[in-house]
């Protein structure tokens, strides 16, 4: 059975999570342990609050080698948007404030509106995803930030939606709330970056 760690930083949407990765076949554990985050099939990210809150219970409970030291060894990671604005080196939202450092740049405020609705994503490459609906409910974003491995922005704001560095992923929308879409995103991350076939 494949399994995933919903890392516990004390913010973040963790029971819809749950509830989206179960109905996908996971079985699915909370922690923060270096343990937990080393062994797990699959860590997540959580995605709703402060990025202050979550950088300072990120610092307190030690956790950046751990989640670090898992994406230098290619092991996958999901970051769902404030987990894809944790992903960088720091937010606008607090400037004080330290990210993972995984990706290379900070999120900032969204130039026009905060953005609570639905939008496609967008790519010069040909995807299946392209053409999805998903959920986004985000007053930041990350407008610089880049993947090695694939980039999609939002069609509508033109910031990073999706974004892949090595086997850890980023992205701003919500899959647990993007229905048939999210799990179409789901299905695409398991095939095509993490290979997770079990």
């Amino acid at each position: 059975m494949k399994s995933c760690l919903i890392l516990d930083y004390g913010v973040g949407n963790i029971e819809s999570i749950q509830s989206f990765f179960k109905e996908q076949g996971y079985q699915v554990s909370f922690g923060n342990s270096a343990e937990q985050i080393a062994n797990t099939k699959l860590l997540i990210l959580p995605g709703v609050g402060s990025f202050k809150e979550a950088a300072r219970n990120v610092e307190l409970n030690g956790l950046k080698s751990s989640v670090v030291d898992r994406h230098i060894a290619k092991k996958p990671i999901l970051g769902i948007c404030l987990g894809l604005q944790l992903l960088g080196d720091g937010s606008d939202e607090s400037p004080n404030s330290l990210g993972f450092g995984i990706l290379s740049g900070q999120s900032q405020r969204l130039y026009d509106y905060s953005r609570i609705g639905w939008d496609t994503l967008h790519s010069n490459v040909t995807n299946p995803l392209s053409h999805e609906f998903f959920y986004f409910n985000h007053s930041y974003a990350a407008y610089t930030l880049r993947g090695n491995r694939f980039n999609m922005e939002s069609t509508t704001g033109r910031y990073k939606a999706l974004v892949v560095e090595d086997n850890s992923i980023g992205v701003q929308f919500h899959p647990e709330k993007s229905q048939s879409a999210g799990r179409k995103f789901l299905d695409w991350a398991e095939q095509m970056v993490w290979a997770l076939n079990d």
